[in-house]
């Protein structure tokens, strides 16, 4: 999946003008990559059954799309 490719599906499924969802999906990048620089953990996930959370987990970035 591409950049533009998340802005189309965002732009459709939220009916918003291209441009918006463009700001959207890089003010989203923008923020992982800040995280990352900092060296938080970054996990995507929709929904993860299988994976054991525990308290020190919900200190990561869990962006949910």
């Amino acid at each position: 999946m591409t950049k533009a490719d998340l802005i189309t599906i965002i732009a459709d499924k939220l009916r918003f003008p291209w441009a918006r969802a463009e700001m959207l999906v890089d003010v989203v990048f923008d923020s992982l990559e800040q995280s990352m620089s900092r060296g938080e953990k970054i996990e995507v996930c929709a929904t993860c059954p299988n994976y054991p959370y525990t308290r020190a987990d919900t200190a990561s970035v869990n962006v949910r799309l």
